[in-house]
């Protein structure tokens, strides 16, 4: 995937993201089509941010430091969050600010679930003595990281549980498969079929399948020309801090006209 179209889908998730959390907050000033229209759009977001977590993983080169930009996103993103999402229009403190976290904090442990997928279990095994039947302890380590980081967001709250853990963990074990489109589509059509009662809403987050289509094969990197390097180090930036920027702005907004 060129740099790109790692843009494209990343602002498509962005716009998908806004709609649905405009729908969500000020669904009493919009009459009921115009809400059912903008988070139908919306499901597309957390399926194009958790496939672009994990082809971010690999074209990363400090992952401890995308690992600490992400644990800086996600609490200076809470506040924001509960004074959007869980708050009345006076911000008075409420409970409600427990029962869900901002996806930053999903987008995390799924990163570093990845990190710890990807780590070399290999040499630790060997020098504990361990040689034999290395692919099935090496299958056993995974199957436990992938359990424990769908525990932690279940427990903390995430903002898609288990689910949104599943999602990465499905699009990390799909990019290696050789028909990789088929094993993403899959994870897709589970991922619907796990939130219950929010399924109807949900199948239009199948949709995210034909952006995840046209970027696949699209190449590995791409290099730009000073002035394209620029534009695109604007771009990084306004992409990774948008959220908490985008919520605040949402939560000024809500004072004034919700």
């Amino acid at each position: 995937m060129t740099t790109t179209w790692y843009y494209i889908l990343k602002f498509i998730a962005i716009i998908s993201m806004v709609l649905d959390h405009i729908a969500i907050i000020f669904a009493p000033q919009l009459n009921q089509e115009t809400v059912l229209i903008f988070r139908i759009l919306g499901r597309l977001a957390y399926p194009l941010f958790a496939y672009e977590l994990v082809e971010c993983f690999y074209y990363t080169k400090d992952k401890k430091k995308h690992v600490l930009i992400l644990l800086l996103l996600a609490l200076i993103s809470e506040l924001p969050f509960d004074m959007v999402f869980c708050f009345d229009k006076t911000f008075a403190f409420s409970t409600k600010a427990f029962i869900k976290q901002n996806v930053c904090l999903e987008l995390l442990m799924g990163y570093v679930m990845i990190y710890l997928l990807e780590f070399e279990w290999e040499k630790y095994i060997e020098r504990i003595g361990i040689k034999q039947h290395m692919r099935f302890i090496k299958f056993i380590i995974k199957v436990c990281i992938f359990g424990l980081a769908a525990y932690l967001a279940l427990l903390l709250k995430a903002d898609y549980t288990w689910h949104g853990i599943f999602l990465i963990f499905f699009f990390y074990f799909a990019r290696r498969r050789k028909h990789k489109l088929l094993w993403i589509a899959l994870a897709l059509m589970i991922f619907v079929g796990s939130m219950g009662t929010s399924t109807p809403l949900y199948y239009s987050a199948l949709f995210a399948l034909i952006p995840i289509y046209m970027s696949i094969g699209r190449g590995a990197k791409a290099v730009f020309k000073p002035k394209a390097r620029k534009i695109y180090k604007t771009m990084k930036l306004a992409g990774r801090y948008f959220y908490p920027l985008h919520l605040i702005l949402l939560a000024i907004t809500k004072q004034i006209v919700a």
